[in-house]
């Protein structure tokens, strides 16, 4: 059911913000504002119309953020002056866009934060796969192990890609617990790959920190399986 509200905070650089509606506070991500301009970005103030997201874990997210029709705002930027024409409903329009990136350019949330994760990333990918080549080539790992592992991982891109569509659209969610046992089991390369790409579980520090988790379990298994099996 579609709400109405404004935006009532807005984070350029984190690509997230909070709509406020009859007093309550909903969050959203830059994936889940469909702008009436492309290229277009939130601006504080704007009049919207959202729906609720169901989702499992806690807090409040709305989805489907876009312009409310005929509705204007004021940019925060802009300080009225006595003697001031009143603005017309296109000036506000203008004045609140004025700040908005090209269009087709798309804001990338924590970019400066998600390299040195991926590079360490990285690092514990090419370690795996050693350990993977070792143990399987010393018959201490299955060689069914690669064609599972490839199925895992295809399986967990496509949960993440589910979830992230029924976030959008408000529908019945993945709990949390199976997205994690996914990246226990292996999974992990692909649930990274997802969540930076669909720009999907990145801004919620709990799940991070879980997911990191699950990377340092999971690879700590494996070495001790390879190195002392």
């Amino acid at each position: 059911m579609s709400q109405l509200g404004h935006i009532e905070h807005w984070e350029t650089e984190g690509g997230y913000g909070f709509v406020l509606a009859e007093q309550t506070r909903y969050f959203f991500h830059i994936t889940d504002f469909e702008p009436a301009t492309p290229g277009a970005v939130p601006a504080i103030g704007q009049a919207v119309h959202f729906e609720l997201a169901h989702d499992s874990g806690p807090g409040r997210r709305a989805v489907l953020v876009r312009p409310a029709d005929g509705a204007t705002w004021r940019s925060p930027s802009h300080r009225p002056r006595w003697g001031d024409a009143p603005l017309t409903p296109a000036d506000e329009v203008s004045r609140a866009w004025s700040n908005a990136p090209p269009a087709g350019r798309r804001v990338k949330p924590h970019a400066g934060r998600a390299a040195p994760a991926s590079m360490l990333l990285l690092a514990f990918t090419v370690g795996w796969l050693l350990l993977l080549v070792r143990g399987i080539s010393q018959g201490r790992l299955p060689s069914a192990t690669w064609p599972a592992l490839a199925a895992l991982n295809l399986l967990t891109f496509l949960v993440y890609a589910w979830d992230k569509q029924a976030a959008r659209k408000g529908r019945w969610r993945i709990p949390e617990k199976l997205l994690h046992t996914l990246a226990l089991l292996g999974g992990w390369p692909s649930g990274w790959a997802a969540r930076r790409l669909l720009h999907h579980k990145t801004l919620k520090p709990g799940f991070r920190e879980a997911y990191w988790g699950t990377v340092l379990l999971h690879c700590g298994t494996v070495a001790v399986l390879v190195l002392h099996g």
